[in-house]
């Protein structure tokens, strides 16, 4: 059952007893007021949470690739414009080895397997004296995960910005990050 139907369901339950007891005598049992109750706000509370899980969807779409996410869920990850073949991932190895001096592992996963339908592919990736991993997901991009924190951020800046990638932040934390920079600016200065 959908949450939406859930909680239409439970506020209708809740107004039909409000407006049959305001109607008739019936239901005037003590603990079926308390309940009537409950499930309006709990039908309530169901329609609250299924708008703020639509507008966090919608807010938190991704741009196109290539953009880059640095958070305490997903840590540090590239997301490339490339269609995740095996061929694409070997050039844009190629191409870090010799722009940056990148060392990178043999293909870890074999490819897609008879009969399971997925098409992916895993690289360790050595760049800038650091550890990383390359994932492929054929026909829907390349990913590059930087080392996870506390390890230095400057070497997978470094990538980011050579790929021209823009950093994606989703819509709560902007609105952390914009309310802690007010709150820095509304702080009194010391007198010297």
């Amino acid at each position: 059952m959908r949450a939406m139907t859930l909680a239409y369901i439970l506020i209708f339950m809740s107004t039909a007893y409000f407006a049959l007891r305001a109607v008739t005598t019936i239901g005037g049992v003590p603990p079926l007021p308390v309940a009537a109750a409950f499930l309006g706000v709990a039908g309530v509370c169901i329609l609250i949470g299924d708008a703020y899980a639509r507008v966090a969807r919608r807010m938190n779409k991704p741009p196109k690739p290539p953009y880059y996410m640095i958070d305490a869920t997903h840590g540090r990850c590239l997301e490339l414009d490339a269609d995740g073949s095996y061929t694409s991932c070997q050039t844009l190895l190629t191409e870090l080895a010799n722009t940056y001096g990148a060392q990178y592992s043999n293909h870890l996963d074999p490819g897609p397997t008879p009969g399971s339908g997925k098409d992916k592919g895993y690289w360790n990736l050595k760049l800038f004296g650091q550890d990383f991993f390359l994932m492929r997901q054929g026909g829907y991009g390349i990913c590059i995960w930087g080392p996870s924190a506390p390890a230095d951020l400057s070497g997978f800046l470094r990538l980011a910005d050579h790929f021209d990638a823009i950093e994606f932040i989703n819509w709560p934390r902007r609105l952390f990050k914009s309310s802690r920079n007010r709150d820095r600016d509304t702080e009194p200065v010391a007198a010297k």
